[in-house]
């Protein structure tokens, strides 16, 4: 039996290879042999014993046999994956210093060519925040533009939801596999969104989410678009990682500022207080937003 390289990084997934060694697979079979679209168990025999795995965990121990099921099964998965290099993965995730090799999704790929921006913010959203989060995402839809996030409660649900609601256009990527939804009572929004929006996940599908996940989901909303909007954020903060992400990245970031009494402010004014354009009014940030935006797409030889 045969696999395309595709198909074959996704059994090396089910076998457990790390992110770390699966990179050292696909550079190895680049490689190997350019020419060649399909690769058998001892092709993949011969690129394992070439690799040095030093800096990535112990080599890891495979016995170069795929059965029909799980051959079958890697078909399967390969139809609801898009790895590094195919048409629809994003140009955005290519300039991370840890690009995603590849992404299950459930859903409308062509989202990915929308303009797009990234909302963001705490879980414990106060009625402030809600009603921002709610304006902004409104605006944003009505502009045509996709909203990104992570599918977590507050924020996240919010602009998710609105997007839904108002007959727009959003993107979740999420922690775990996709036939996991975390929190579970986000299950209705995600199915939603699979069905009819677009999910967008790093693990197999049958992944139960680990605590390092949520960290490796931010740097994907922080990178797939030009422009980050945080709405809420305590110091130390999943959110104020993802914001710092959009640092590293060099993407704009938008900051809606707060009190300095009030604990969910005080990561989003340290933001601000460094650098970051606050949000004073939803008509405002959707001028700042349209900007960077039609920059963007410019740059990268596209209108908007």
């Amino acid at each position: 039996m045969e696999l395309t390289l595709k198909e074959t990084l996704i059994w090396l997934m089910t076998k457990g290879v790390s992110y770390q060694q699966l990179w050292k697979y696909l550079r190895q079979f680049v490689q190997f042999e350019y020419s060649k679209d399909r690769y058998n168990m001892n092709d993949l025999k011969q690129v394992h014993h070439s690799i040095n795995f030093t800096g990535s965990r112990k080599k890891p121990n495979i016995d170069f046999y795929i059965t029909e099921r799980e051959f079958e099964t890697v078909k399967t998965l390969s139809r609801q994956a898009f790895m590094i290099g195919e048409s629809f993965y994003p140009e955005s995730f290519m300039h991370l210093p840890q690009p995603p090799i590849m992404l299950f999704y459930s859903g409308d790929l062509n989202l990915l060519k929308l303009p797009s921006v990234s909302i963001i913010g705490t879980r414990k959203v106060t009625e402030y925040g809600k009603q921002v989060t709610y304006e902004l995402s409104k605006a944003l839809v009505e502009q045509h533009i996709c909203l990104v996030s992570g599918l977590a409660t507050g924020v996240d649900q919010i602009a998710h939801q609105t997007a839904v609601t108002e007959g727009g256009s959003t993107i979740g990527i999420i922690a775990s596999g996709l036939n996991y939804s975390y929190p579970r009572e986000n299950m209705p929004l995600q199915s939603e969104m699979a069905a009819n929006q677009l999910v967008l996940s790093e693990y197999l599908p049958d992944s139960k989410i680990k605590k390092h996940h949520f960290v490796m989901r931010n740097r994907l909303v922080a990178g797939l678009t030009p422009v980050t909007t945080v709405i809420e954020g305590a110091v130390g903060s999943g959110s104020l990682i993802t914001a710092n992400y959009a640092i590293q990245f060099n993407k704009e970031l938008l900051v809606l500022p707060g009190r300095i009494t009030d604990s969910q402010a005080e990561g989003c004014n340290e933001l601000i207080y460094n650098g970051a354009t606050p949000i004073i009014s939803v008509p405002q940030a959707m001028t700042e937003i349209y900007h960077i935006l039609k920059a963007h797409r410019t740059e990268n030889g596209l209108y908007f």
